[in-house]
């Protein structure tokens, strides 16, 4: 009878306990995003997470990097329900914490790990559950496990953040307010070559072995010099998360104060280190708090890793950049350079380095009218770019015997629509041509 009591209450406490258990769940989908470049390079086909409301809603925005997945303080597992928009197999790892339930590497034929956890096939008409149990309080970086040298680099990452409890990061870590610094980068010729399938070996980009980051971005944006500034309060105590998604160690240094790195990859450390500066390894966490610093605003920089953007992208190599013959030409290799598509007389080479509408018989630079004002002629040029410049000619007449072409101005920055020359060397009561010359920067 004793027995049986123990092995009743064994079995109530077991039930007591399942029910207690709490879980956070979302829903992510992997599908193609085209963003801006920094520095007005253009735009990027790229891979990015979306968080939806359910399987296959498709309501989500997706970005690069991915949704922050907040998990409730108290919650022991994390759901990730998957769905896959893109061409090949995707999955999902958090370092830091232990693989999801149930799953192992996925290895090819001769036995070498292709994928660090369960995949989920393109196209998957149900979801795939990556399932987390034990999960621990901290921040932490998701992204796909399969062939993360390239998904990682296309923008398949983003953050799991978890409080000990609210205002509370780990049991011995209080703030009053949070920052998340999200490191990452975009090697643009492979992220090209991946999204207009033409990676691999054989074609155009065939390996990440000449992997060259090209823009360097803070929390998905571009930073001049790498700052970030954020206002702080007297006595305020700032936790800073630190996230480097990239292939390329990061050194945020803060400036004018220091900061108590208090933990790593989600680990509290028992001794705190006082540090003006963090290194930053690829698909590294770090926890920085900054308490009572007594300025106005705390600044970090990066003096590893400022954006050094390359020349626009030219895979064939006909003076088109890729993007631009993307943009109006529908294919990275569309364009002709010699070809005048419009019949306007300027032949797509030339639309490009004027920066006008190639497919459009009225988006010409033209000078669109002559005005005499004070000691000096205005000289309205038409159909001009704020991302050009312009330098203004003039001679005598058009016929022959009319003299050299003279520069009447220097070279000016262009403004969108219409651009204003000013010749003040025209000598009083003489007839002046002139024509202007388009500059890419």
């Amino acid at each position: 009878m004793k027995n049986i009591l123990s092995g009743g209450w064994g079995a109530v406490l077991m039930l007591g306990m399942a029910a207690s258990v709490q879980g956070a769940e979302f829903f992510l989908r992997a599908a193609p995003v085209t963003n801006a470049l920094p520095n007005n390079g253009g735009r990027m086909a790229q891979w990015g997470f979306a968080r939806d409301t359910g399987f296959a809603s498709r309501d989500g925005a997706v970005t690069v990097p991915g949704p922050v997945l907040t998990v409730p303080p108290g919650d022991t597992v994390l759901t990730i329900h998957l769905d896959n928009d893109l061409p090949e197999p995707v999955s999902l790892v958090i370092p830091g914490q232990p693989l999801a339930t149930g799953q192992a590497p996925v290895r090819n034929g001769a036995g070498r790990a292709v994928a660090y956890a369960l995949e989920t096939a393109p196209g998957n008409n149900a979801p795939v559950d990556y399932v987390w149990t034990g999960i621990r309080p901290g921040t932490y970086l998701y992204h796909s496990g399969s062939h993360p040298a390239v998904q990682c680099s296309m923008g398949l990452y983003g953050a799991v953040i978890q409080d000990y409890q609210p205002g509370q990061a780990y049991s011995n870590v209080v703030y009053d307010r949070a920052v998340l610094l999200f490191y990452s980068e975009i090697e643009p010729r492979l992220t090209q070559a991946v999204s207009h399938d033409n990676f691999g070996p054989g074609r155009m980009v065939s390996s990440t072995m000449d992997y060259q980051a090209g823009y360097y971005l803070l929390n998905g944006e571009d930073r001049t010099n790498g700052v970030w500034t954020t206002a702080a309060a007297d006595g305020e105590r700032v936790l800073f998360r630190m996230i480097n998604a990239g292939s390329r160690l990061r050194m945020p240094v803060l400036a004018n104060a220091y900061g108590q790195i208090v933990a790593e990859d989600g680990f509290p450390y028992a001794f705190r280190k006082w540090q003006y500066s963090v290194m930053l390894p690829p698909r590294k966490t770090v926890d920085v708090l900054v308490a009572n610093p007594a300025l106005p605003a705390l600044t970090w920089y990066d003096r590893r890793a400022v954006s050094n953007p390359p020349k626009p992208l030219d895979s064939n190599a006909n003076g088109l950049p890729d993007a631009w013959e993307e943009t109006w030409f529908g294919g990275y290799t569309n364009g002709v350079p010699d070809a005048d598509a419009d019949g306007d007389g300027f032949s797509n080479l030339q639309e490009y380095v004027a920066d006008t509408k190639p497919l459009d018989g009225q988006s010409y630079v033209r000078i669109a009218g002559i005005a005499v004002n004070g000691g000096g002629k205005q000289v309205q040029v038409g159909d001009t770019s704020a991302g050009r410049s312009y330098r203004l000619f003039s001679r005598n007449q058009l016929l022959p015997g009319g003299g050299p072409w003279e520069p009447a101005t220097g070279l000016e920055p262009g403004a969108d629509n219409v651009t204003t020359l000013t010749d003040t060397n025209t000598p009083p009561g003489r007839v002046r041509v002139y024509k202007v010359e388009v500059d890419l920067p």
